[in-house]
């Protein structure tokens, strides 16, 4: 959990310079892309192979020009993507608190919604490479 916390934070912190170095500045949807699409470059440096969880290990972080996209690899010996489904509706909670509530969250989440993009978690299954992907739309 201190894994996440402190990778989350170093995300925020990369999101924010990357995002908001004029906060007056008003952006036309190019130049946000150009400016999304360098803050996911930089944290797909910072996560890609990071053992976010004991269950969970980022493997992308990426801009495809409209969404942000996390990929994540779910450890299949302590939890199945079929019951990652079963816990989805928590799961989008979870998630949708950190872009309501984070500071920095907020700023790329308005970065996207300008440009109509949303957040995109992809989760692949460690032995039957099932996936499962989760939008949220911002």
């Amino acid at each position: 959990m201190k894994n996440i916390k402190l990778l989350m934070s170093l995300l925020m912190v990369i999101i924010m310079t990357s995002c908001v170095n004029h906060t007056n500045t008003q952006y036309n949807n190019e130049e946000i892309r150009e400016i999304v699409n360098e803050a996911a470059e930089k944290a797909n440096k910072l996560m890609a192979g990071q053992k976010l969880d004991e269950m969970t290990t980022a493997l992308s972080v990426k801009f495809d020009g409209t969404n942000f996209v996390y990929t994540y690899e779910i450890d299949e010996n302590l939890m199945t993507i079929e019951q990652l489904r079963l816990l989805q509706d928590n799961l989008i909670l979870s998630i949708k608190n950190g872009w309501d509530n984070d500071p920095n969250m907020i700023k790329l989440k308005t970065a996207l919604k300008q440009i109509e993009g949303n957040a995109i978690y992809h989760y692949i299954g460690s032995k039957s490479k099932e996936t499962h992907t989760i939008t949220i739309e911002l």
